[in-house]
């Protein structure tokens, strides 16, 4: 029994909401929902959240919410109770909230999206992935190594970006073997991931250069000299022997090695030669020797044109690509006495390669440029040197080059300058004769030489996006080898002999 006591108009405001109130309640409707896809934990907490408002506590429904529509059920228990064994759903609710849950649990309890779970494996069909594990773990905060401030920033602010989209927990491994990534994510940062993987992983552009590694020599050398010998029969059986001796290719010495062969035209020497003897002078024990012997050699050379190498390299975008042409030669580093035997020396020795280095590194611009950075080294081993090789070495010249430069696909770009030139002039003399005007030229030999010597290096690139684009280059290059096949002369197998019939 409730007993009021207020004013008349209070009374009656009271009684109709007393009214209202004192009905009787209705019992809840006790349902069993399996669930064939999702997991009845996950989805008891959805609804706990939605219907009861337990993971929003103290925050305000919105208007048409779910939690606002429990006033149809007002006088009716709703309890959401989670069977794991069986993945069912148990629940406690008024008959008007269960179509309502029923049309809700439909639409939850569907299949999830392929490759959603938490790890994750995507094979790579271009792109090494290792290098995009490395760009992956960096984008997603775990690890950053800038190397430069204005990298730094760039990486920050990617860092920044991607951060933004991923809700943490990324773990992401490299498989060499199958060039995959095993990624550990949630659904939405793995799809998000795979997004930039697939811009990522897109088939790089190659670069084919044609390089040609010139030497442009301008040799001139003017050799001019006389040799002589004459030999006289003493009173005592004796003979007394003059001459010159300037030691050149052709001389008088190499004459004598041509006549006691049996034929004096062939011997060595460039340029004109003219020699000749007369007479003989028979010495004590029987051996004949040319009374008077006598040589002259004019000789003048020129060198032009070398061309060193010819290499073509087929690289990837932004891969150093290099080629060696050249000999491995020994080099001594040190050298030691034996303990057991002090006139035995022990050399140590280091082997590096002697000859052409072109090493090259492409960058391809959208603008259809192509940026080339270029290391050239030529190195020849020094064959004229007052060190004794034996003791100290050998001793090599080097020529090398490093630049960047900017070429359009297909153009020609030439690098040049390293020039060496040197000029020598000897001249060998008998004393006091060999200063005579005019006669004086019988009594000497000189020898002047100009060597200039220039590199040249000619780098045509050409950008190769499809595989038709290298099927060109290659055709190009079967034509030229075809062409120097027929000049060469044509290259045939030997006949197959026939079989021998049964």
């Amino acid at each position: 029994m409730l007993i009021l006591i207020d004013s008349r108009s209070n009374i009656d405001r009271i009684l109709k909401i007393l009214a209202e109130l004192d009905i009787e309640g209705t019992s809840g409707t006790l349902r069993i929902f399996p669930l064939k896809h999702a997991s009845v934990v996950e989805i008891a907490k959805t609804l706990d959240s939605l219907y009861l408002g337990t993971a929003t506590a103290g925050a305000a429904p919105a208007a048409g919410s779910r939690v606002g529509r429990r006033g149809k059920g007002r006088g009716s228990a709703l309890r959401f109770i989670p069977d794991a064994r069986t993945n069912s759903l148990i629940v406690l609710a008024g008959p008007d909230l269960l179509s309502d849950i029923e049309d809700l649990l439909k639409k939850l309890d569907i299949p999830s999206p392929e490759n959603t779970g938490k790890i994750n494996v995507y094979y790579l069909e271009n792109s090494d992935a290792e290098e995009v594990a490395k760009v992956l773990a960096s984008l997603s905060g775990r690890t950053v190594t800038p190397t430069t401030p204005a990298a730094t920033g760039a990486a920050a602010t990617a860092k920044g970006v991607i951060s933004a989209e991923l809700e943490g927990g990324v773990r992401i491994t490299a498989d060499k073997a199958t060039n995959s990534l095993i990624i550990i994510a949630s659904v939405n940062d793995y799809l998000t991931l795979v997004d930039v993987i697939k811009k990522l992983d897109i088939r790089r552009r190659q670069v084919y250069v044609e390089a040609l590694i010139m030497e442009v020599t301008l040799d001139k050398a003017k050799d001019v000299g006389v040799e002589w010998r004459a030999a006289q029969k003493t009173e005592n059986g004796g003979a007394a022997i003059s001459g010159t001796n300037f030691d050149f290719t052709g001389n008088i010495n190499d004459l004598y090695s041509a006549i006691s062969a049996g034929n004096p035209l062939v011997f060595s020497g460039t340029g004109l030669i003219a020699g000749g003897y007369m007479g003989k002078v028979k010495l004590s024990d029987g051996t004949e020797i040319p009374a008077v012997t006598a040589i002259l050699r004019a000789a003048e050379t020129r060198d032009n044109i070398n061309i060193l190498s010819s290499p073509h390299l087929l690289t990837l975008d932004n891969k150093e690509a290099e080629i060696v042409i050249g000999e491995n030669i020994p080099f001594i580093t040190s050298q030691t006495r034996d303990n057991t035997n002090l006139s035995n020396t022990i050399n140590t020795i280091e082997r590096k390669d002697v000859g052409i280095t072109l090493r090259l590194t492409p960058h391809i611009h959208e603008s259809e440029f192509v940026n080339l950075e270029i290391f050239q080294e030529s190195s020849a081993i020094k064959e004229n040197t007052l060190l004794n090789a034996s003791k100290v070495g050998l001793t090599t010249t080097k020529r090398s080059a490093k630049t960047s430069v900017l070429v359009r696909n297909g153009d020609t770009v030439v690098l040049g300058g390293m020039m060496k030139e040197s000029f020598t002039t000897s001249e060998s003399q008998v004393p006091l004769l060999g200063d005579i005007p005019l006669l004086g030229n019988l009594f000497k030999f000189k020898s002047v030489s100009r060597n200039k010597t220039n590199l040249l290096i000619f780098l045509t690139p050409y950008v190769i996006k499809e595989p038709k684009d290298l099927a060109k280059v290659s055709e190009k290059q079967q034509k030229k080898m075809d062409s120097f096949v027929k000049q060469k002369g044509e290259i045939t197998d030997p006949p197959i002999p026939d079989l021998p019939k049964k």
